[in-house]
């Protein structure tokens, strides 16, 4: 059940357990949802294709977390899944469908947000995972029967439609074992499902692009993602410098107090 949208102002709190609830629902107005420190929005879904690919009615989405405790803060991850009636991940018979999830996440300090104990500190994500859970029929072997999800990731950014910072693929051909690959200067390996970041960033743009096709061999063989987990990594980091113009504003100001007070009545 959602929480009230007072929760976090105009974003509401994420669902928090399986299945969640529809992407159309959770994002209102593109305001989105919120869990710990992790605002999830601007969501939307785009580049669908097939027969019976899914919506964002038929998309569901749920968050977990943990809130911190001085200046350490757990992963928060988000889920998305097709828990029906209606279309689901699922294809046969030769079938395939393919669409994108975008969205984008934000770490979040004070406010209605948690902040780390120690001032001048500000959440950042350090952190970003894929772990997608996929389940493939396949009686008559080969590698017809597949599926790819690909998370592309642009840092400070508010949408990943252009060259993306980098990815994560997860590859499924034949059977429910991923084949990972990575492509980011932070990638823990060449076929890892994890990326590290430095400095602090607050901001990430997310484009999620899920392919799956079914061999026409049998109808008995399917491919179904049952799920898509993105988690995201968290640290307390020192906050944004000040940009040098800034310096002046706030040096002006009060060198304008200084002089008033000089000038006032002794």
């Amino acid at each position: 059940m959602l929480a009230s949208p007072e929760a976090f102002g105009a974003v509401v709190a994420c669902p928090t357990s399986s299945p969640g609830a529809p992407i159309r629902s959770v994002n209102s107005a593109g305001n989105g949802c919120a869990e710990i420190d992790k605002s999830f929005t601007n969501i939307s879904i785009t580049n669908m294709s097939g027969a019976g690919a899914p919506d964002a009615t038929g998309i569901y989405m749920f968050a977990t977390g943990t809130p911190p405790i001085g200046n350490t803060i757990s992963p928060v991850g988000v889920t998305f899944d097709t828990p029906g009636p209606g279309a689901t991940w699922n294809v046969t018979g030769g079938a395939s469908i393919a669409e994108t999830i975008n969205y984008q996440v934000n770490a979040n300090t004070g406010g209605s947000y948690p902040t780390p104990a120690t001032p001048g500190l500000v959440w950042a994500i350090n952190q970003i995972a894929l772990t997608p859970s996929v389940n493939i029929q396949n009686f008559f072997g080969g590698t017809n029967d597949n599926a790819t999800i690909t998370l592309a990731f642009c840092l400070n950014a508010t949408s990943c439609t252009g060259t993306a910072s980098g990815t994560i693929v997860a590859t499924y051909s034949g059977t429910n074992t991923a084949v990972y690959s990575c492509s980011y200067s932070g990638c823990v390996s060449g076929t890892s499902n994890t990326v590290n970041l430095t400095g602090s960033v607050t901001q990430i743009a997310i484009a999620e692009s899920l392919t799956i096709n079914s061999s026409p061999v049998s109808p008995l063989n399917s491919v179904t993602i049952n799920s898509i987990q993105n988690q995201f990594g968290e640290v307390a980091a020192l906050g944004p410098v000040p940009e040098p113009a800034t310096f002046v504003l706030i040096g002006a100001g009060l060198l304008g107090i200084a002089l008033r007070k000089l000038r006032a009545p002794g």
